[in-house]
């Protein structure tokens, strides 16, 4: 008999807003098991008497619009828990181009208050233009039963004429998504969150 396993990816955004004429604030999304509001839930249907599941926020809380020409921070905090041993763990997300990546940590154990030291990501462009989106890719190896929390802070950035992003009023994406591949019982699975959309003016 199959030893019950479950995983939990949950990704987590708090907001920071800065300019001249903006205070600092923030905002955060709360996302995880029994909470619809602002998330989306997946299940892994290929494991008999058991489920994966993969909480994401699907849109940012206050919802916005948040205006052209500002200084936006965000931090998106990926949470990782599994009751089973999982192998060849790899993570993955891509943040526009609007963003740039200024800072990674990650914490483990109940709470996930505990630092833990993994490999540094791997972070880089995408392409070769000036304003490419960035692939960050956790390769984590094996996890045993535990939580895990992997941090990653963003900022918008000056474009190449040196204005800051935002530029124009519109719909935009944070991020791609992040999606986890691992195996489970020399079986490869592979999991995905959405994309998290922000509305300038």
């Amino acid at each position: 008999m199959k030893k019950a396993s479950t995983l939990w990816l949950i990704i987590l955004a708090s907001l920071a807003i800065t300019s001249a004429a903006v205070t600092p604030a923030m905002a955060a999304i709360v996302c995880g098991p029994g909470v619809s509001s602002f998330c989306k839930s997946l299940w892994e249907p290929n494991w008999p008497g058991t489920r994966v599941q993969l909480w994401g926020p699907d849109s940012i809380s206050p919802a916005g619009p948040y205006q052209t020409f500002t200084v936006l921070t965000f931090t998106l905090h990926i949470y990782i828990k599994t009751t089973g041993a999982l192998t060849n763990v790899v993570l993955k997300d891509i943040v526009s181009a609007e963003w740039a990546v200024i800072g990674t940590s990650a914490f483990t154990g109940p709470g996930v208050t505990t630092s833990w030291s993994i490999p540094t990501p791997t972070i880089g462009p995408t392409g070769n233009g000036q304003m490419s989106a960035t692939l960050i890719v956790w390769n984590l190896g094996n996890l045993a039963a535990n939580e895990y929390l992997l941090v990653v802070t963003i900022q918008t950035r000056l474009n190449p004429a040196g204005k800051q992003e935002f530029t124009s009023p519109g719909l935009y994406y944070v991020n791609s998504g992040a999606t986890i591949k691992y195996t489970f019982e020399g079986v490869k699975y592979s999991l995905s969150t959405g994309p998290v959309p922000i509305l300038i003016e």
